[in-house]
């Protein structure tokens, strides 16, 4: 006898109810995933690495955890604040929250690993509806609780969870993963988000078709790059060596970004010499290798509106754009590059950046986090006032 999930009735239950409130109904054929923007076309077999979103509304809420399956057959965890702030190419400067609501996966996957420097197989995106639905289809899970916590968010009718371990339905666990308290530090919700998804992913169905069902039902709430059958096989591994027993969860070294956009917006950067540490330590096959396709550039200066600027341009010509935060302003922009960079890109890059007389050097040791460091002179500046002043 079929019975039908718990999950699928909650959810046609909410659609239901979110169409008579807005007068909005779908159609929707039977179908996968959805699979949205710069798909991989890497195989199976050979995904490692997937990134998961949990998409909040804001920087306040979600979270996001690269998944590292290491030859040595250990899983490394690594967490990635909501509030960090990247270039996402043509799209611009914006934190993670808003990129995983407003970009496609794949543009979402490419700038993390720019600007983390760990190669990325795939995403899946979920938002908050998608990891309560993906809950339900389990049955519920298991949390344990350090306090009593108010899991609701916004102007949302008020959910708590109480304290101590307890069965929790969807709606109850996705708001104790993706809510961080008003007065909490952010490692508190880091670690319930990975008491989550260890929780959902160790419990997902092995068998794609299994699995797609779940998937289908959710629609755009869960969004990837790469096929249903790729993210059933990378669990599965898991699954089957039981690596979330033994997982190791860390978070990315960040500190304050002057690039925000707005004041009191409290965004991150991802500083890159000690995350490249921690992923050298711990994950080394999962390091980016370089791509003279796509340089990642470091840009530091004086004066963050520069390396906003500059992120601009950098994208404008394929580069990849790393925030390197403050230095001082030297007389002339220098470029200092790594072995592997070919000198003509660079003149090239000079031209382009309309800064042909930019001094170069090179250093042998550099390659390691960053393919070519920019670091912003006063010939910079000058040359932006004078296109102002013409303007």
């Amino acid at each position: 006898m079929n019975r039908i999930p718990p999950f699928i009735k909650w959810l046609v239950g909410t659609l239901l109810a979110l169409a008579l409130l807005t007068g909005t109904f779908f159609v929707k054929g039977q179908q996968d995933l959805e699979v949205a923007g710069n798909q991989n076309s890497v195989d199976a077999a050979q995904i490692e690495t997937l990134l998961i979103q949990f998409a909040g509304t804001d920087e306040s809420t979600g979270g996001l955890a690269i998944l590292i399956k290491e030859p040595n057959e250990s899983l490394q965890v690594f967490n990635i604040s909501p509030r960090v702030a990247m270039s996402f190419n043509q799209a611009g400067i914006m934190t993670l929250a808003a990129a995983g609501t407003q970009l496609q996966p794949g543009d979402v996957a490419q700038g993390v690993s720019i600007a983390t420097g760990i190669r990325i197989d795939g995403i899946l995106t979920l938002q908050r509806l998608a990891v309560a639905g993906l809950v339900d289809s389990l049955g519920g899970i298991y949390v344990d609780a350090q306090s009593g916590l108010l899991v609701s968010s916004g102007d949302d009718p008020a959910m708590y969870v109480s304290p101590g371990r307890q069965l929790v339905d969807g709606q109850h666990a996705a708001g104790y993963a993706m809510v961080k308290q008003f007065t909490e530090s952010e490692s508190n919700q880091v670690a319930r988000m990975n008491e989550v998804l260890a929780s959902i992913f160790s419990g997902i169905p092995e068998d794609s078709g299994k699995l797609d069902e779940t998937f289908a039902a959710l629609g755009s709430l869960a969004r990837s790059n790469i096929s249903i059958s790729e993210i059933a096989n990378f669990f599965t591994a898991i699954n089957e060596l039981s690596l979330w027993q033994t997982a190791e969860f860390k978070s990315v070294a960040v500190d304050t970004s002057e690039l925000e956009l707005m004041p009191d917006s409290n965004w991150l950067r991802i500083r890159q010499p000690e995350t490249w540490n921690l992923v050298s330590k711990f994950s080394p096959s999962a390091k980016l290798t370089f791509s003279p396709s796509v340089m990642r550039v470091e840009v530091t200066s004086e004066e963050a509106t520069d390396r906003s600027v500059i992120a601009g341009d950098l994208a404008q010509i394929g580069l990849g754009f790393i925030d390197g935060g403050f230095s001082q302003t030297p007389e002339q922009t220098l470029l200092i590059l790594s072995p592997k960079v070919d000198i003509d890109a660079v003149i090239d890059l000079r031209s382009k950046l309309g800064l042909p007389n930019a001094q170069i050097e090179w250093d042998f040791e550099l390659g390691e986090y960053s393919d070519l460091q920019l670091i912003i002179g006063a010939d910079y500046r000058d040359r932006n006032l004078q296109i102002e002043s013409v303007n």
